[in-house]
């Protein structure tokens, strides 16, 4: 139930990035006619950094303190060589927290994303009154659009380890996720 008093609240440190292309080309095919093709690439990219939080493991073995063979406070996993590096956290001494220990505990976190999208898409257009395609009650003669459309979109989120497992004395586990849709899609349209 401590807070981090020495090393300053805890800091979120953002940074987002977006690109987009687009390229297309139109033109006539013959006369009442025409076709529109484009593609287009976009991306988004966020990167989240976590300051100043602490390692639930580092903080379990910094507070478990014991006497070491010369009658040295160290850290048990020191003592047992499991973490020969530990440094030990004394909450109950004014001045107990040295800036060694709190440099042992703290953790920075990493957490990055991103979203692709590609679209390509091609339209065809045509004025049937070019051959006399027209309803006889009609003023206008019958025109057409069709296409064809694929849209493929990709999402990735990854945590770094200490944020996957819920090491972090911050909140829990960030779960990392990934996948992707791909989409075709064929249509057309007239008016008569």
């Amino acid at each position: 139930g401590r807070r981090n008093v020495e090393g300053g609240g805890r800091q979120q440190d953002f940074h987002n990035t977006s690109f987009r292309r687009l390229m297309g080309t139109r033109g006539d095919i013959a006369d009442g006619w025409s076709y529109d093709v484009s593609t287009q690439f976009s991306r988004t990219s966020a990167t989240r950094r976590t300051l100043n939080n602490f390692s639930i493991p580092k903080i379990q073995r910094a507070l478990d303190a014991v006497l070491d063979d010369d009658g040295n406070i160290v850290c048990r996993s020191v003592v047992d060589g499991s973490d020969p590096g530990c440094i030990p956290y004394n909450v109950f001494a004014v001045g107990g927290i040295t800036p060694q220990a709190q440099a042992y505990i703290s953790a920075a976190g990493l957490q990055v994303g991103t979203i692709d999208q590609n679209v390509t898409q091609g339209v065809i257009t045509g004025d049937l009154g070019t051959i006399a395609a027209k309803l006889p009650w009609a003023d206008d003669a019958i025109k057409v659009a069709f296409g064809v459309e694929n849209r493929r979109d990709k999402l990735t989120n990854t945590p770094d380890d200490l944020q996957a497992n819920g090491d972090f004395t911050g909140g829990g586990p960030t779960i990392g996720i990934s996948g992707s849709t791909n989409v075709n899609d064929v249509f057309m349209e007239a008016s008569i």
